[in-house]
């Protein structure tokens, strides 16, 4: 069930759509997709040309073989909002470097608190190499800029036998299926290090299993986004399905790297420094104001709300194949009860809008119990 009308008064991509949550109970969602274009000063303007919603994870390459993209913007809620970047480090001065650090920063612009401060140490290519029956770890080659893709990072997957039918079978490291460093067992053959670590966390041996580092979504099949999705076993697959587990997180939907996230206010901007994400700027500072979003829910009883939208996914499209058009993507979410909410009008604020409505959770709006789907289906 969702709301009868939408009504948008806006440039943005938007949508509605129903879930559940972990009681299967029915609440509605309401988000919208903004772009801004980064201007060389830092500041963004709304772009020319918007962007459509994402609805399935988008990989760099093949699936599962390559990180991913860009996160599908279809979920019902996130507890908190995700900073996402697809960026580049560029190596300090514009000379090949061995080693350096690249670090995102941001604060919410309504409280100078800085939210998010991550660090990176990125590294040119280097290898495990038996010399004197010893593992010694070769000297960095030195580069000029690295994408900070968890294909560059801590994990991988290796072959450990084969299945009845002679087909390879493979052990992946959980945390990050398609990095570089992954090992079972050592041979004599060199072993690709990881170009990305946190700092100070050089492996010490080739076996050593490090946190893998990047700034890009990690898949909900990855440790450790996955249990939170919660349990599916039989008593879930014979008397559930198709709700929710019973201990299903909505954190489940945070996709943000590990330090990635934080909590943005529904109305509040925020300012980014990026360290060595630019090739002239060493320190790359961008700020992004509140979209200044309202939704008017208009109820079934005739009361009218102005409804907050919390911003929960921040998108910085920045890599070095993307530097002639840098652009920030949000998208802002809030959830009502479909029950209460007859027509949802977007709109952008204004000197008349009323006070506006914080945005619930929602366990705070799923009033109406999930369909029956099996009585449904037999009924159709």
């Amino acid at each position: 069930m969702v709301a009868d009308t939408l009504k948008n008064m806006t440039p943005f991509a938007n949508m509605q759509f129903s879930n559940w949550n972990a009681q299967g109970r029915e609440f509605g969602v309401f988000m919208v997709k903004s772009a801004w274009d980064i201007l060389p000063d830092g500041s963004v303007s709304q772009s020319m040309e918007q962007e459509p919603f994402v609805f399935s994870d988008m990989p760099f390459g093949a699936i599962n073989q390559s990180a991913v993209r860009y996160a599908s913007d279809l979920v019902p809620f996130k507890p908190a909002t995700d900073v996402i970047l697809n960026a580049t480090s560029f190596a300090p001065g514009g000379r090949d470097m061995p080693e350096w650090e690249a670090r995102v920063e941001l604060w919410d612009t309504d409280t100078d608190v800085c939210q998010i401060d991550k660090r990176l140490v990125v590294r040119g290519p280097c290898a495990w190499k038996k010399s004197w029956g010893a593992w010694v770890l070769s000297d960095p080659e030195p580069i000029a800029q690295l994408d900070l893709r968890y294909e560059h990072a801590f994990g991988g997957a290796v072959q450990v036998g084969e299945d009845a039918d002679g087909a390879p079978v493979f052990e992946a490291f959980p945390y990050n299926t398609v990095g570089t460093g992954f090992i079972k067992e050592t041979g004599n053959a060199p072993i690709p290090a990881p170009q990305i670590t946190g700092p100070g966390q050089a492996p010490k041996d080739p076996l050593d299993q490090l946190p893998p580092m990047g700034l890009g979504p990690v898949p909900a099949a990855w440790l450790p986004r996955l249990p939170l999705g919660g349990t599916y076993d039989a008593e879930w697959e014979a008397n559930v399905w198709p709700s929710w587990p019973a201990d299903y997180d909505f954190a489940f939907h945070n996709s943000a790297s590990n330090g990635m996230t934080c909590v943005i206010p529904a109305g509040h901007g925020l300012r980014l420094r990026l360290t060595h994400m630019h090739p002239v700027r060493p320190e790359w500072v961008i700020t992004v104001p509140d979209p200044g979003l309202v939704a008017h829910l208009l109820m079934r009883d005739g009361t009218r709300v102005a409804q907050a939208l919390r911003t929960d996914t921040v998108y910085l499209d920045i890599a070095a194949d993307r530097l002639d058009d840098p652009r920030v993507f949000l998208v802002s979410r809030v959830v009502f009860d479909p029950g209460a909410v007859d027509t949802i009008v977007l709109n952008r604020k204004g000197s008349h809008t009323p006070p506006m409505v914080a945005p619930p959770h929602p366990d705070e709006v799923a009033r109406t119990p999930a369909p029956d789907f099996d009585t449904q289906e037999t009924a159709g």
